[in-house]
């Protein structure tokens, strides 16, 4: 099977609440504020998955594009 891909756009507004709470709440930042949220979200409904299984990335729309395409240099 594929691996599907969702565009996940915040406002920046929603942007600095996501970045201020995960802060204070010892998350390492929006990516893995989202991941976990996701995860369990997941979980709480049976599916069986495991934080590792999902991928958060962050950047402009662009660049995600690119970044799910595969066309883009990895580090």
């Amino acid at each position: 099977m594929k691996n599907k891909k969702v565009l996940l756009t915040l406002t920046p507004e929603l942007a600095e609440k996501f970045s201020a709470f995960a802060r204070e709440n010892g998350y390492s930042g929006i990516c893995d504020l989202v991941r976990r949220m996701v995860a369990e979200h997941l979980r709480s409904r049976g599916v069986a998955v495991s934080e590792e299984e999902i991928r958060v990335v962050q950047g402009k729309r662009n660049d995600l594009a690119r970044k799910s395409s595969g066309s883009a240099k990895k580090a």
